[in-house]
């Protein structure tokens, strides 16, 4: 069977563009990390736990990608403002005169490594039965989705927002 939430298509437009991926360190945004150095971008893991940042930065670096960890509290300003001081070049290089493009994603209940205490497994069983896709979603089905908002592919699609929840909605 395909894993069909690897994806196969390439990103050249994000070949050693900077993604700042706060709350990297671990679940959905690991996820998103570990896919934006997947395809050649500089993934900045903008982190509040140091350790985890580091640990994710290795790890991609370890399988040939490019990584950055660098402790941000994002309920800090002082910290956010310490966190963009660090790739001003590459984000003034990236949004410049190109024009930005702001979308959303909308993502059903992930399945991450994080505990939630307060989801039974009865419930879980109840949210994969409503989705059309019957089985718990994982931060690698949204990954394709993330490059695709980010890459020049979706550079004319702006102020969408896009349900990737295994079809709960339809039902």
């Amino acid at each position: 069977m395909v894993d069909r939430r690897t994806p196969n298509v390439v990103f050249p437009s994000l070949s050693d563009r900077v993604a700042i991926i706060t709350g990297a360190g671990q679940g959905l945004g690991c996820g998103f990390a570990k896919g934006f150095a997947a395809v050649g971008a500089i993934a900045i893991i903008a982190e509040r736990n140091g350790e985890r940042g580091e640990a994710v930065a290795a790890e991609i670096a370890a399988a040939g990608g490019k990584a950055r960890a660098i402790t941000t509290d994002v309920a800090d300003p002082a910290s956010l403002e310490n966190m963009i001081a660090v790739m001003t070049r590459s984000m003034a290089r990236e949004l410049g005169r190109d024009g930005i493009t702001v979308n959303a994603i909308l993502p059903g209940a992930i399945s991450t490594e994080i505990q939630r205490k307060t989801v039974t497994p009865e419930q879980k069983q109840r949210i994969v039965a409503m989705q059309c896709i019957p089985r718990p979603e994982v931060p690698e089905d949204l990954v394709g989705t993330v490059l695709f908002l980010a890459s020049d592919a979706s550079a004319f699609l702006t102020g969408q927002a896009l349900t990737v929840d295994g079809g709960a909605t339809h039902t």
